[in-house]
């Protein structure tokens, strides 16, 4: 099961030091724990600060991070980064600047022949 989209509210565990504070732990522990996903952004990411996914309109520059990527946990050795992309392209397209996530592809993935 993959989960990712916008979720109108704060994905992963924010550090005591972060502006805004509206952590979720019931939610990211229902995803770990129940579901058996973790937060491709902060697996490849640990100890940094969640990085903006969302622009307010009153205030482009709050780090509000309320879109996410879930992955089953025992991809994690697979994941090679996850990145929050920005800039103008986006700035145009969406309020939004979306997750995405890298992953190694196994050795023992075959492609059967066309």
């Amino acid at each position: 099961m993959i989960v990712g989209g916008n979720f109108n509210l704060t994905l992963g565990l924010r550090h005591p030091s972060e502006q805004l504070q509206q952590n979720q732990p019931e939610l990211m522990n229902r995803f770990r724990y129940e579901l058996g996903l973790m937060n491709c952004w902060q697996m490849a990411n640990s100890n940094q600060n969640l990085p903006q996914t969302l622009r307010w309109c009153r205030n482009k520059a709050l780090p509000f991070h309320c879109d996410g990527l879930f992955v089953p946990i025992g991809w994690y050795r697979s994941l090679e980064k996850a990145e929050v992309l920005a800039g103008d392209t986006w700035d145009i397209l969406s309020d939004h600047n979306p997750v995405v996530a890298t992953f190694e592809a196994p050795n023992s993935i075959q492609i059967p022949p066309l």
